[in-house]
């Protein structure tokens, strides 16, 4: 799915929600960082490459898909360097930590391979591909969400631009 550049910026219609989040996020901030940087270490102790910024943000509540499909975890990389990962207070442990690992593998495939804007659609696919495979070589035990058949109402659509 494309996402656009400010999609991690978007504002949010329910302000009081996302403020509530956000207390609580900040809450579990330090749980947050240890989940983090355990997976980034992991991650590159398996493909090593140069440091990444990582910008943990809270997501919108209206971001519903998010929450109730992907276990309030929703992530996006620019470029090699720049990961964002917004999670919801109901976030999943484990996904976060999956997801982690694989969009630090989305970060160090641009490094070594170039742009990902400039991808075809199978280019892009195969990028999610070696990005799940290389997560679950991390987190063997872990099955993300978008990896299984979506089984719910076909005509639902994602809402989270």
């Amino acid at each position: 799915m494309y996402l656009p550049l400010e999609y991690p910026f978007l504002s949010s219609t329910e302000v009081d929600k996302f403020e509530d989040n956000i207390i609580k996020l900040l809450q579990n901030e330090e749980k947050i960082n240890v989940y983090i940087k355990e997976a980034l270490i992991k991650s590159a102790e398996l493909l090593p490459g140069e440091d990444k910024n990582i910008y943990v943000m809270p997501l919108r509540p209206e971001d519903r898909f998010v929450v109730e499909e992907m276990e309030g975890v929703a992530d996006i990389t620019y470029g090699e360097n720049t990961i964002f990962i917004q999670i919801d207070t109901s976030y999943n442990e484990k996904l976060l930590k999956y997801t982690v690992a694989h969009e630090y593998h989305h970060a160090i495939n641009t490094q070594l391979n170039g742009d990902m804007a400039n991808y075809s659609i199978l280019h892009s696919i195969t990028s999610e591909g070696k990005a799940n495979s290389f997560a679950t070589i991390v987190y063997p035990d872990i099955n993300a969400p978008w990896t299984e058949p979506y089984q719910k109402n076909p005509r639902k659509r994602c809402s989270r631009v």
